[in-house]
């Protein structure tokens, strides 16, 4: 889950159900399916909060483990002013 306050975009998202999680990967993008703005491993964790300019984002995560990336979560549209 997420939304956009300001210019700051907050996310949130629970563990998948399955094996031990190694990290989780935040993919943005400018565009439905892209992560040309964003594509990178943020840990452990099941959230962050990031300062971004004004536009669309479409960001999905993905969990990984040992054995490589589950699946991509579902697409999340949030807008900034």
């Amino acid at each position: 889950s997420g939304g956009a306050s300001g210019g700051t975009i907050s996310l949130s998202w629970t563990t998948p159900a399955g094996g031990p999680i190694a990290g989780y990967t935040l993919q943005a993008g400018s565009s439905s399916g892209a992560s040309n703005l964003y594509n990178a491993a943020v840990g452990l964790t099941n959230g962050l909060s990031a300062g971004v300019g004004p536009g669309t984002y479409y960001i999905r995560v993905l969990a990984t483990a040992a054995c490589g990336a589950g699946a991509v979560s579902n697409q999340l549209a949030v807008t900034v002013p």
